[in-house]
């Protein structure tokens, strides 16, 4: 792209789509952002999902609602304006709203620190070649998905993102995923 404005909607797929201008590389996988390129440079803003921007050699990763200026004479503008042109310019500003109503959200759960222990670490076989201990994340994705799950049943704005984008089909994957790590962290708890 030499210059102009696109918003692209890419679809989940296997492998990435990629955006290149003069001054960027923009690749995603199945999600919502905004590109202008022009003489002074190029902007990146992100309404849903992450993407991977390349400038000269560095990776930058953004997320709704953050954008990314080439140039300072590109600066950095809401993203509201940057797409101000688009038809439907309303259903993604909804959309990013919700998202950043559940960051919010999301921003105010406690997470476990750094673990110095483990009850398991004394118990493994002599042969154990490599061992890891992470926090205990289960009640903070609990939490999480509660969090995500109340938004999604009173926000219709994300519960057509849902299943728009085939999500609501995973469900059950996604639920049984999270019952799981809470398993192992309610027994993890158990063992001390």
């Amino acid at each position: 792209m030499v210059r102009g404005h696109i918003i692209v909607q890419a679809a989940k797929q296997h492998g990435h789509l990629y955006v290149a201008t003069n001054a960027c590389k923009v690749a995603v996988t199945g999600t919502v952002f905004a590109v202008e390129s022009g003489i002074k440079g190029s902007r990146v803003s992100v309404i849903e999902g992450e993407v991977h921007v390349d400038e000269d050699g560095t990776d930058n990763v953004l997320h709704s609602g953050d954008q990314l200026a080439t140039s300072p004479t590109m600066g950095e503008v809401p993203i509201e304006a940057d797409i101000a042109w688009s038809e439907n310019r309303e259903s993604h500003l909804a959309l990013l709203a919700e998202f950043s109503k559940l960051q919010k959200k999301l921003e105010g759960i406690a997470t476990p620190g750094l673990r110095y222990q483990s009850a398991i670490l004394p118990i493994a076989p002599e042969q154990t070649i490599i061992y890891a201990s992470v926090p205990n994340y289960g009640e903070a994705l609990g939490e999480a998905n509660k969090l995500f799950q109340d938004q999604l049943r009173d926000s219709a704005v994300l519960r057509e993102w849902w299943q728009s984008n085939g999500l609501g089909k995973q469900e059950g994957k996604f639920q049984e995923m999270v019952t799981g790590v809470e398993d192992v962290a309610a027994a993890e708890k158990v063992m001390g």
